[in-house]
């Protein structure tokens, strides 16, 4: 019951996340945007994206397990909450300017360090 609760909420927020992202994209000019439209958009989006890779994680685990468990929702959660972190963390790099592939490397490897600290604690 409680999963059901945690899709209901990821789901709705996903998507009004995307929503949101898609009205930026479609509606404004990254040009004249101020910071608040910056982080309006790189917040929606990690939230977007956040809700697609808790699904994908979740429903890939189902398919392999065959069978629901709570420590797969969050574990999910967690990786969706660092691939989404890597994806608008290399984003943000980007759009400052700044992103090398040797930052990009740097950053995905902090991402993994974080994962396999969780995995073993």
């Amino acid at each position: 019951m409680l999963a059901r609760i945690y899709f209901w909420f990821i789901g709705l927020a996903s998507i009004v996340g995307w929503i949101v992202v898609a009205a930026l994209i479609l509606k404004t000019d990254p040009n004249t945007l101020d910071i608040k439209g910056f982080i309006l958009f790189f917040s929606s989006l990690f939230i977007a994206l956040l809700g697609f890779f808790t699904f994908l994680g979740y429903f890939i685990r189902l398919r392999i397990v065959k069978h629901i468990l709570h420590s797969h929702l969050i574990e999910s959660i967690r990786q969706g909450i660092l691939l989404s972190l890597a994806a608008v963390g290399l984003l943000l790099l980007q759009t400052a300017r700044v992103l090398t592939w040797w930052d990009g490397i740097l950053l995905v490897s902090a991402i993994l360090l974080l994962e396999f600290y969780f995995r073993t604690k």
